[in-house]
């Protein structure tokens, strides 16, 4: 029994080591937001990034931006940082 426990726990080890979620400064994610109306509207696109990093709260954590197609520039939205097995957002009163 003890022998079946140790190979299910090695046999497991690529599976936790390949869930590891991460970020990185560069990243991009691309998004389209459409909706079904009469008479139909265009669709909108968007794209989040991390950009940069800052200090919030004595801890790193990275900058996250958005741009769209309808408006010019990028606004920053977030701040987001890992610990762990954790994702951490924090948005609304974010200053650079």
């Amino acid at each position: 029994m003890k022998k079946l426990a140790l190979l299910l726990a090695v046999l497991s080890l690529p599976l936790v080591a390949g869930a590891q979620g991460y970020f990185k400064d560069g990243m991009r994610w691309e998004s389209c937001l459409s909706a079904v109306m009469v008479p139909p509207v265009e669709p909108a696109f968007e794209t989040f990034m991390l950009d940069g990093d800052t200090l919030v709260g004595g801890v790193k954590a990275m900058k996250m931006y958005v741009e769209n197609d309808k408006t010019p520039g990028r606004e920053l939205v977030a701040v987001v940082r890992t610990d762990g097995d954790r994702v951490l957002f924090r948005n609304g009163a974010v200053t650079e």
